[in-house]
C-alpha cells in the first residue's frame, strides 16, 4: 500500500522561488517511489513572491491542494494598504520585525491547525511534513505533535533567529526569537535541517532526547530540469557573471563586485574585455545608485524574476556565477543560496564574497567549483577578475555534486520518513 503525507507548505505554485521547489521537487520524486501526497498552503491576497506557474507542471497529476485564505492583517486593515506594503519587500519585512515574533503568519496557525485536524480525522496520513518558514509553521508542528497520533516532521528551510536576512530590531527582539526557536526544537521530535552548521549548533545546544531525530537534507538541483537547456547568445568578447536570486539587504548587496569591476576599469583602462554583471531576480534594495556613481551602468543588467527554465537557460549562458553572503554580518555562512546547487550543475566556475568558513565555502572546496573573496578584499578580487577576463578559464573540477541531486536527496528523505514512521508506530516518546 502506497505511503501517504500531507505537506504543509506556506509558499507553492503558482508562486516561485527556491523555497517553492524544495517541496516541488520532494513531492515529484516522492510520488515516483509509490507515495500519495497532499498539499495544505496559504492564498494570499496580495501575494509577496513571484508567480512561477511552470512549476505546476512538475506536480503530478490529480495532486490535491488545499488553499487557506490568509491577510496581512497585523500590518494594517486595509486592502489598500495590503497591496501598497505587498510591493515593498523591505518595508513590509520591517514592520513585520517590529510587530511579529517570529512572523506575521501566526494569524494563519489557527485555521491551518482546523484545516489538519479535519483531514487528519476524514483521510488517513502516514505522516505531516511541515516546511518553514515562515518560522511560525514550526510552532504549528510543535502544536501538532501532541494533537495527533502520527509523526509530525519539521523541514527546516532556513536558519532561524541565526539567519543573516531575518530582521532584528532591537537586541530584545533577537533574544525572543532565539528563546522562542531554541524552545520549540526542544519539543520537536523529528526534525530535517538544510543546513550542516545549523543542525550542528542544534545538536549542541538541545542533546537529542530519547525519541527524537533529526537529519541534515540540504537543497540541491534536479537533474531533468538541465537537458535541452538553451542559453542565449551573449555579446561577445566580456565576461559574463550572473547572481541569481533575491538581493535582500545589505547583507548580499553586490556591492563588493560591483567595486572591484570599477577598481579593474581604473587600474586597468585599456583593458580590452569588459566584464558584466547580470541580476536575475527580485531586490529589496535599491541598489542603482552605486552602479551610477562607479559609472558601471554599461556594465550591469537587471533581467528581473524570470520563470524558472528562463532563469537556467540564461545562467547556462554565462561565464561564471556568483554568490554573496558579506562576512562582516553575524551568522552570515550559516546561509546557502537554494541556486548554489544549480550553479554547481550548470558547471560553471562559482565566485563566492563571503565567509571563508561559511556552508557556502565548504560546498566549493569540496567540488572544486569556486573560489571565496571576503567582501573587503577589492584589490585581490578585481586582480582576479581582471586576470579571468583577459586569459583562459579559471580551472574548475565539479567533483562529487550527484549527492546534490534532488533524487538523491528524495531517496534519503524516503528513507528517513520509513524510520520516522515505523518507530511511531512501535512507541513514540513524549519529549
Amino acid at each position: 500500500m502506497a505511503r501517504t503525507c500531507l505537506i504543509v507548505s506556506w509558499y507553492f505554485p503558482p508562486q516561485g522561488g527556491s523555497g517553492v521547489q524544495r517541496m516541488v521537487k520532494w513531492i515529484k520524486y516522492l510520488h515516483r517511489l509509490g507515495w500519495h501526497c497532499e498539499v495544505l498552503t496559504a492564498e494570499e491576497q496580495f501575494p509577496t513572491q513571484p508567480a512561477d506557474p511552470s512549476l505546476l507542471a512538475e506536480l503530478p497529476a490529480g495532486l490535491q491542494i488545499h488553499r487557506l485564505p490568509f491577510q496581512f492583517d497585523s500590518l494594517a486593515g486595509s486592502a489598500q494598504a495590503q497591496k501598497f506594503l505587498s510591493k515593498r519587500v523591505f518595508l513590509r519585512r520591517y514592520i513585520s520585525s517590529w510587530l511579529s515574533i517570529p512572523d506575521n503568519r501566526k494569524s494563519w496557525l489557527a485555521s491551518a491547525r482546523q484545516e489538519i485536524l479535519n483531514l487528519t480525522q476524514h483521510k488517513s496520513f502516514d505522516c505531516i511534513l511541515i516546511s518553514a518558514p515562515p518560522y511560525s509553521l514550526a510552532l504549528l508542528t510543535a502544536e501538532l505533535q501532541n494533537l495527533l497520533p502520527l509523526p509530525v516532521i519539521l523541514d527546516l528551510r532556513d536558519p532561524w533567529s541565526r539567519h543573516p536576512f531575518k530582521l532584528h530590531p532591537t537586541s530584545w527582539h533577537k533574544r525572543r526569537n532565539r528563546d522562542l526557536e531554541l524552545d520549540t526544537i526542544a519539543r520537536l521530535p523529528y526534525l530535517i535541517s538544510a543546513y550542516q552548521l545549523l543542525l550542528e549548533w542544534y545538536n549542541k545546544a538541545l542533546p537529542l532526547r530519547s525519541g527524537q531525530q533529526r537529519i541534515f537534507i540540504p537543497n540541491g538541483y534536479d537533474e531533468e530540469d538541465f537537458p535541452e537547456l538553451l542559453p542565449p547568445a551573449l555579446a561577445e568578447g566580456q565576461l559574463h557573471l550572473a547572481f541569481s536570486g533575491m538581493i535582500h539587504s545589505e547583507n548580499n548587496h553586490p556591492g563588493p563586485l560591483l567595486r572591484a569591476m570599477a577598481e579593474i576599469r581604473h587600474r586597468f583602462p585599456a583593458a580590452g574585455r569588459e566584464i558584466v554583471f547580470h541580476h536575475v531576480g527580485q531586490s529589496a534594495i535599491d541598489w542603482q545608485p552605486l552602479v551610477g556613481r562607479l559609472k558601471l551602468s554599461a556594465q550591469v543588467v537587471q533581467h528581473g524574476y524570470l520563470p524558472h527554465r528562463e532563469a537556467l537557460n540564461l545562467l547556462a549562458a554565462m561565464d561564471g556565477l556568483v554568490i554573496i553572503h558579506h562576512e562582516r554580518f553575524t551568522d552570515s555562512g550559516w546561509i546557502v543560496g537554494g541556486k548554489l546547487y544549480e550553479y554547481l550543475r550548470l558547471k560553471k566556475f562559482i565566485l563566492a564574497i563571503g565567509e571563508a568558513g561559511g556552508e557556502v565555502a565548504k560546498v566549493l572546496n569540496e567540488t572544486g567549483s569556486g573560489r571565496v573573496f571576503p567582501a573587503s578584499a577589492t584589490k585581490q578580487l578585481a586582480d582576479f577578475l581582471h586576470h579571468w577576463a583577459a586569459g583562459p578559464t579559471t580551472p574548475l573540477h565539479s567533483e562529487n555534486i550527484e549527492k546534490y541531486s534532488r533524487y538523491s536527496q528524495v531517496l534519503r528523505l524516503n528513507s528517513f520518513l520509513e524510520k520516522v514512521i515505523a518507530g511511531h508506530k512501535t512507541g513514540h516518546r513524549e519529549v
